[in-house]
């Protein structure tokens, strides 16, 4: 009986089974940073300003947030801490700035809070509206190419226009506008208030006798322009198709990307070379179709540079979806970019949209889902050269974009294919151990692929490199050497560029900071974004760092040549090693120099530390206007104590508890029966010994000859106790 009222107690309050956690993300921007909320559906959330920053209440206590990596990529300069707010379910995002925060939902549960500089707003409030059909009208898509309105899962569930009319003899033009591709791209762009609907001209109704519309273009213009005329929308074209685009392109179509069809039932070579006889007609004429038939044979087969020359045998441009499968077949860099922004597609776009994404994509970046059932259909329909050939490279990019659970399920089932574990797979599932955080896993992964042919030898030099950095050990010189080597060999390719990095990051973690720095400073051609992660990580590594001399050497060089270029975090950081150090003048320096905000808290305490080092307490009292922490107050007793101000210094360190420090400045006032009873000092010890003489000597001068006898003693002792405070003090 106690199991049952349990299961129905469970049924009836699910919400008391387990509490929800909520993570935090965050980003670092241009002028903002940016917190992102992955919430429940139909969660409220209400954004309110107070005192310190802003006050996030999702209504729920059974929410929590997990905020422990939220500072793995900003610095604290406008956001100096988030903590749990007074209640459960609320959160408080402190700011280090005059900030405002600016909130909104992308999608249907993710809200993002952008904090910048600004007059503090009012609260601002809404509602994760989960399967909300205004929610899904209303939503901004994002990734590598954004857009607006419903996921594309979703058109079809959505009455959000009724059908254009359109005339049947116009249906099967290539160049037209279907009803339902208007709708989406017009509801897109109207729900957001970037087009409004107002038509030139009444829109002919269906004939109910047979369902078709008059529709009759205006003069001159075709049937795909004059619907645009009518809905005042830009036409634009692309591969022979009209269509109306509001931030991005539509997904392509299936039929373009049926590459099992592409060819015939002969076996390989002569398939090929009856298509390859029909590239030329009548008079040596080339046949443009026959061109494309011939180009798609070679896709189908793996062949991607021999289907781009003969793609160039066109007298007009090729179709972009044939030239981007010409790169991504062979694995390479595509240039066309035909499929960015599709990986979400319920088609055959999101496989080759996940190819054409680079192998180097940032973690914590904002982009869309893979939309893993269309991803895992096209690739099992793929000719078997084909899976075999980009199965591995299609589960490096997962494992880049962390999407580790899919890039698990297509690793096994190209085990399943080969019928055993390849060196490329093992090679990949190597980078998924590491990106799972499971080295030991990983070592042994690698030492499988080891006999792997020359092709994979760069990657799983790179994979080992990074299974040292991951294990936080020095990178054996066998490593650094070959990684030197393949980035000198390659030059030029993509692998070349990752070959670089890995040796460059193992110069770091060597702490080769001298290779490391000169190897930066070269701007190697192809490699800006690696070599602004790198700077990063070269300069983070350097103020950790436990060489004085490398620190000292390259963080001056750095002061006067790119200080600029450090991170927030990573000049903070510096300025307080320099002050650690005793180079007082290097901080103001670097304060100066880098760009940092001089209203943050964590700016004015380190510049008041320097000028107090220099012995400017008075400009030093001035930096701290505005600060009230504890840190702030002990600097601030610091610089009056300087400036002779002992009785104000001695009340900031009592009330500070920082009693051996209030005692000594109580001496300096000459409050000595303060100073007595302060903590366990010298100082402290010298002041009741003196209390005691004048309490011995308060009765009058010495008469007997005991008095007299003991002078001398008591002489010896006075200069030994002097003796002792002018040691306790000599600093002063």
């Amino acid at each position: 009986m106690t199991r049952l009222w349990l299961l129905v107690l469970l049924l009836v309050c699910p919400a008391i089974s387990a509490a929800q956690s909520v993570v935090v993300r965050s980003g670092e921007h241009d002028g903002f940073t940016r917190l992102v909320f992955d919430l429940p559906a139909a969660a409220n959330w209400v954004l309110k300003p107070e005192a310190s920053g802003v006050l996030l209440d999702l209504g729920n206590p059974a929410l929590s947030f997990d905020v422990s990596e939220a500072f793995r990529r900003i610095g604290r300069d406008r956001i100096s801490e988030l903590k749990p707010g007074p209640r459960a379910g609320t959160l408080e995002i402190a700011f280090a700035c005059a900030c405002t925060a600016e909130a909104f939902v992308l999608g249907s549960t993710m809200l993002v809070v952008d904090v910048k500089p600004g007059a503090p707003s009012e609260s601002t409030g809404g509602t994760a509206t989960g399967n909300s059909a205004l929610a899904d009208l209303t939503q901004v898509q994002i990734g590598g190419m954004p857009r607006l309105g419903p996921r594309r899962d979703r058109i079809q569930e959505l009455p959000i226009l009724p059908s254009l009319p359109i005339a049947e003899e116009q249906a099967t033009n290539s160049t037209d506008v279907t009803a339902r591709d208007m709708a989406e791209m017009l509801a897109r762009g109207a729900t957001q208030g970037l087009l409004d609907f107002r038509p030139s001209k009444p829109l002919p109704l269906p004939d109910k006798s047979d369902g078709t519309s008059a529709v009759k273009p205006l003069p001159d213009a075709t049937p795909g322009e004059d619907r645009a005329r009518a809905f005042s929308v830009t036409l634009r074209e692309q591969d022979g198709q009209e269509f109306v685009s509001i931030g991005a392109d539509p997904c392509v179509p299936d039929r373009s990307l049926d590459l099992a069809g592409w060819a015939g039932a002969d076996d390989t070579a002569s398939d090929l070379a009856k298509l390859r006889a029909a590239l030329y007609g009548e008079f040596d004429r080339i046949d443009d179709g026959a061109v494309t038939s011939y180009a798609k044979a070679l896709l189908h087969y793996g062949f991607g540079a021999e289907a781009r020359q003969v793609l160039a045998l066109l007298a007009k441009p090729a179709d972009p979806v044939l030239q981007s499968l010409t790169w991504l077949v062979d694995g390479e860099r595509d240039p066309v970019q035909k499929f960015t922004g599709q990986l979400d597609c319920s088609g055959r776009a999101a496989f080759w949209a996940l190819l054409s994404v680079s192998e180097k994509s940032q973690d914590g970046s904002v982009r869309a889902p893979v939309n893993p059932s269309a991803f895992l259909a096209t690739f099992e329909e793929l000719p078997q050269p084909l899976r075999r050939h980009l199965g591995p490279r299609a589960a490096d990019r997962l494992v880049a974009l962390g999407e580790t659970d899919l890039a698990e399920d297509l690793l096994r089932r190209l085990e399943r294919s080969e019928g055993n574990t390849t060196a490329e797979i093992a090679l990949t599932r190597a980078k998924l151990d590491l990106r799972n955080g499971n080295t030991g896993s990983a070592r042994t992964n690698l030492e499988n692929a080891r006999g792997s042919e020359a092709a994979l030898q760069p990657a799983r030099v790179i994979a080992e490199i990074d299974v040292a950095l991951a294990d936080e050990t020095s990178v054996p010189d066998g490593l650094v050497d070959l990684s030197a080597a393949f980035a000198e060999e390659l030059q030029g390719t993509e692998d070349g560029t990752s070959a670089w990095a890995a040796h460059v990051r193992a110069l770091i973690a060597n702490s080769d900071f001298d290779t490391a720095f000169d190897m930066i400073r070269t701007d190697r051609e192809g490699a800006e974004n690696e070599n602004a992660a790198l700077f990063d990580r070269a300069t983070s590594a350097l103020v950790r760092s436990p060489d004085v001399a490398a620190f000292l050497k390259h963080g001056m060089r750095l002061v006067s040549s790119d200080p600029q270029r450090l991170r927030p975090e990573t000049a903070i950081a510096m300025a307080a090693r320099f002050l650690d150090l005793g180079f007082a003048d290097s901080t103001l320096d670097l304060l100066d120099k880098s760009g940092l905000p001089s209203e943050t808290s964590e700016v004015k305490r380190l510049r008041a530390r320097a000028l107090i080092m220099l012995a400017r307490p008075e400009e030093a009292e001035v930096a701290l206007i505005g600060i009230r922490d504890a840190q702030a107050a002990a600097l601030r007793a610091e610089a009056r104590r300087m400036m002779g101000d002992h009785t104000y210094a001695r009340t900031i360190y009592a009330e500070l508890d920082r009693t051996e420090d209030a005692g000594r400045a109580a001496w300096l006032a000459g409050d000595f029966d303060d100073a007595a009873q302060s903590a366990e000092t010298r100082i402290a010890e010298f002041a009741r010994w003196l209390d005691q003489s004048r309490e011995n000597t308060a009765d009058g001068p010495t008469e007997t000859l005991s008095e007299m006898t003991a002078l001398p003693e008591q002489s010896a002792e006075t200069r030994s106790r002097l003796r002792d405070l002018l040691a306790a003090t000599e600093l002063e």
